[in-house]
């Protein structure tokens, strides 16, 4: 079950690497912002909406948390960036949230 919740993590992160990679290409000035994007829309629609709503906010709260110590502690750069969409969707997996990918 850890390999598959790491399997799922590094695609994810990969997925997002290729969706910023793509935004920068294109010349957007919040490139960044489309990995969050990504991951966000990757959480499954099929809940009721409070349960969704809660999932969203509880993702945002750890999203903010884990950017805000990571960047801090080792400076904003693209590595790490990648580091906090891996560790990020980890911790979702870990949490039980459901997200949607294609495997």
């Amino acid at each position: 079950m850890l390999n598959e919740h790491i399997m799922q993590s590094v695609k994810i992160t990969l997925g997002v690497f290729v969706a910023v990679m793509l935004a920068k290409m294109l010349g957007m000035e919040f490139y960044t912002s489309v990995g969050t994007i990504v991951i966000v829309s990757m959480l499954s629609a099929k809940k009721q909406s409070i349960r969704q709503a809660s999932t969203y906010l509880l993702a945002s709260l750890v999203s903010l948390t884990l950017a805000s110590v990571l960047f801090t502690l080792l400076g904003y750069s693209f590595a790490i960036f990648m580091l906090y969409i891996l560790i990020f969707t980890f911790l979702m997996h870990k949490m039980n949230m459901k997200v949607c990918y294609r495997s």
